[in-house]
């Protein structure tokens, strides 16, 4: 007689058996899987070992611990400010982090990840994940926990996880917005009641239409990194808001730093073409025209490199005035794509020219511009009428 009950939980079978005294559930898309991850747990466990007395700690103090020892000064600043929120947000204040380690079933961590999935998007997922394998997995060489609950939890699927379908379907810019936005920020160049130059910068958003670059490598970009008589552009690092965190001589809560790009794969050439040209030269001439002094293609007046923040602020009340759909200026890089994937381009050279980590994460980024253009293919065959043998008027 097999052990432990099997019923069907949320699409999932759940195998219930009882062990030491303790009800633990195990989790699969089939009875063999749930019943291979219970043979699984009693290897993890080894329920003849000499009795340890595991962790009181609650988890949620032993990942805040770990993050500060594991990551913190180990991986760019930005990337630690990510993990650090979603460590709070999503899991500090959780039914899960508030638990002890020692009494943290398969149960508690299953209706964890469920409930992650349900209420945020997959981005928000990969990161509560890029937290808890290696925390949970320290805790348990560390004989924190008796065993590590992870590896009996199966991962929802991804249909399943709010926003998937929107967080891969980016937005992108009209060929009628693309006009308009082009028409705006060239021509609107006028003077406001302070007497400064009023958008002087506004130019820059064709550019991003115009190479696909990052709102934070544009911010980082100087003339050094122009290369007019080659016509390309270099890109080697990018601008990041930071917590402070006493690091600078700031009493802001966050400052703006230069950094390297986001992946070795973001350091790339762009070639420019006629358009990103002009722009540029358009660009040099009114920073000139202001009397402005800096490396920087974009600079505030006093030189220094503008904030993302300023940039998305400045272009989403462009847009506003203009009755133009504000779909962010990341969106602005996602048309540069779109355009080149429905121009042909190989998806290689768009990775490329993107500086995405590999060329699948480009296809997935993009695979709903493809599948339109393979449905634009299929209505493009017209063999023979049909219409009249069914009935069709």
């Amino acid at each position: 007689m097999k052990e432990g009950s099997i019923r069907e939980r949320g699409g999932r079978i759940e195998l219930r058996v009882r062990i030491d005294g303790k009800q633990y559930s195990f989790y699969g898309r089939s009875e063999a899987e749930a019943r291979k991850k219970l043979r699984e747990f009693r290897k993890s466990i080894k329920l003849n070992e000499e009795n340890i007395k595991y962790s009181e700690e609650y988890l949620s103090g032993y990942i805040e611990n770990w993050l500060t020892m594991s990551k913190f000064g180990k991986i760019k600043d930005s990337s630690y400010d990510i993990l650090e929120r979603v460590f709070n947000n999503q899991i500090r204040y959780s039914e899960v982090g508030q638990k002890k380690m020692k009494d943290i079933t398969i149960d508690d961590m299953q209706a964890f990840i469920d409930d992650i999935a349900k209420n945020y998007s997959i981005s928000i997922v990969k990161k509560v994940m890029e937290i808890l394998k290696p925390s949970i997995k320290k805790a348990v060489i560390e004989q924190k926990m008796r065993f590590n609950p992870l590896d009996f939890v199966v991962m929802p699927k991804k249909n399943i996880i709010i926003g998937m379908e929107d967080e891969e379907k980016e937005q992108m810019y009209t060929t009628e917005e693309i006009e308009k936005i082009t028409e705006v920020c060239m021509s609107f160049y006028g003077t406001n009641t302070r007497n400064t130059k009023r958008y002087r910068y506004a130019p820059a958003y064709i550019l991003l239409l115009n190479t696909g670059m990052r709102v934070g490598e544009l911010a980082a970009l100087s003339w050094k990194d122009v290369d007019y008589d080659r016509k390309i552009i270099r890109i080697s690092k990018t601008v990041s808001t930071i917590m402070n965190r006493n690091r600078f001589e700031s009493d802001n809560k966050k400052v703006n730093v230069i950094t390297t790009t986001k992946t070795k794969k973001s350091n790339r050439v762009i070639p420019m073409n006629e358009t990103a040209l002009l722009v540029l030269k358009e660009l040099e001439k009114r920073q000139k025209e202001m009397g402005i002094k800096s490396d920087y293609v974009i600079a505030a007046k006093e030189g220094n490199p503008m904030l993302v923040r300023v940039l998305e602020q400045t272009f989403s009340r462009i847009c506003e005035e203009n009755f133009i759909e504000y779909k962010g200026v990341h969106a602005l890089r996602h048309t540069f794509g779109s355009v080149l994937v429905k121009k042909g381009v190989d998806i290689k050279v768009i990775s490329e020219m993107l500086g995405h980590s590999t060329v699948q994460f480009t296809y997935d980024r993009y695979i709903h511009v493809i599948n339109e253009m393979k449905a634009e293919a299929v209505n493009l065959i017209h063999v023979s009428d049909v219409k009249r043998y069914v009935g069709v008027v």
